[in-house]
């Protein structure tokens, strides 16, 4: 047990109580994310292409109130209780690997490692369900799990991202920066509720999107920020859920919407111009998030969807490839397939018609970013604080 959670036994007994889960990023990050371009998002997963039968649960064995959670005996220690949760939902031969790799993890002193022992860091080292992912994403070779998961803890330190995510968190809350509000008025991803093993579903509405012309006004930081905070919270939502039911499942459904509307002009432009942003990203989702897409639904997808296709194909690993579940014009090619792992009124309407006037008023919206638009919302901001202190001095 002192070796799992990477304690000496005197450090155990008196941090029995010690909550050791990262600060949950806010819930209004989710437009909410994340976040993604064409294909950033199903480029970080490179999970084994067979699906494990341990990770299906039948969907009325993870409702909240049933047997199954009633039946789980939460240990107090969030640590203590992820392990037993991991061990409780895979088989016995896959933990054991798990193990395993938290024995190599120990003894290259990752635990000490300035990503994991940070004041803003997870016990990313000592997480179960962090180190299973790892050990996926390169099908038991613990050895190639051990170099991912490295780099992965040197990017975040790095790059500061603890850091960096706590000073985003509080100006997204603001709302009042030009980038924030840019981001969020032209914002392509939303949240739209939950699966049936309760975890977010995201939408992705890329064949609305200006990612080009976002990086254009807020800079390659900030969309990066944004998309990473929602990848974040999607997976801190699913530790607090495997903290409450005892069934440890971290990765995700999302649907990415590929239709040419006929809204917003320049498709084709708008689709190249996130390549720039993703190739140079791609290995950020992949090496520091990878395992995280469950199934990826691409809908509506237009013949000429192939030229973008061409390039983000590379991108994309293999394995990966065979969770995309490509679909046609019509609802009719997914519907049923959709609503075999979510709840049917989580879809959006737009997604179950082929009605004009439902798509052009579905959201997100998204939309072609003006050029400019920063330096004028900047303008308008000072005036607005010249005219504030002219009225300030007025009264004084």
């Amino acid at each position: 047990r002192q070796v799992l959670l990477g304690r000496s036994a005197s450090e155990s007994s008196n941090n029995s109580e010690r909550k050791l889960l990262p600060t949950k990023p806010a819930q209004d990050m989710s437009p909410q994310p994340s976040t993604g371009g064409w294909f950033r998002w199903i480029a970080c997963c490179k999970r084994r292409s067979d699906v494990r039968a341990s990770d299906r649960f039948m969907q009325d064995e993870v409702m909240e109130g049933d047997a199954a959670e009633n039946e789980w005996k939460r240990p107090q220690d969030d640590l203590e209780a992820e392990w037993k949760a991991v061990e409780r939902t895979i088989s016995p031969a896959e933990f054991k690997k798990v193990l395993d790799f938290r024995q190599l993890v120990s003894a290259a002193r990752l635990d000490e490692h300035g990503a994991c022992c940070g004041p803003l860091s997870a016990p990313h080292s000592r997480q179960a369900s962090t180190l299973l992912r790892y050990v996926r994403a390169r099908s038991g070779d613990l050895d190639a799990a051990l170099e991912l998961f490295k780099g992965a803890l040197d990017w975040r330190l790095e790059y500061n991202l603890d850091a960096k995510l706590k000073t985003w968190d509080v100006e997204w809350k603001q709302g009042t920066s030009p980038r924030v509000q840019i981001l969020k008025k032209y914002t392509h991803i939303m949240d739209i509720g939950k699966d049936f093993y309760g975890l977010p579903v995201y939408l992705h509405r890329d064949s609305q999107s200006d990612l080009g012309g976002i990086v254009r006004e807020v800079g390659n930081e900030a969309l990066l920020l944004h998309l990473i905070h929602a990848i974040e919270d999607q997976f801190s939502q699913a530790r607090a859920r495997m903290l409450r039911t005892g069934h440890a499942i971290s990765n995700f459904i999302e649907i990415h919407d590929t239709g040419n509307y006929g809204v917003v002009p320049g498709y084709l432009a708008r689709g190249f111009g996130a390549a720039t942003f993703f190739k140079k990203y791609a290995p950020v989702f992949d090496h520091v998030y990878p395992e995280r897409v469950r199934i990826c639904y691409l809908v509506r997808m237009p013949t000429t969807f192939a030229a973008i296709w061409s390039i983000f194909s590379p991108m994309v690993p293999p394995e990966t490839k065979k969770k995309l579940r490509l679909k046609g014009q019509a609802s009719s090619t997914w519907i049923d397939d959709m609503q075999e792992n979510m709840p049917g009124e989580i879809i959006p309407t737009f997604l179950r018609c082929e009605d004009k006037q439902v798509y052009r008023e579905a959201v997100p919206f998204a939309g072609f970013v003006p050029e400019g638009i920063r330096a004028e919302l900047e303008q308008e901001q000072q005036w607005h604080s010249i005219n504030t202190q002219a009225s300030a001095n007025k009264v004084a």
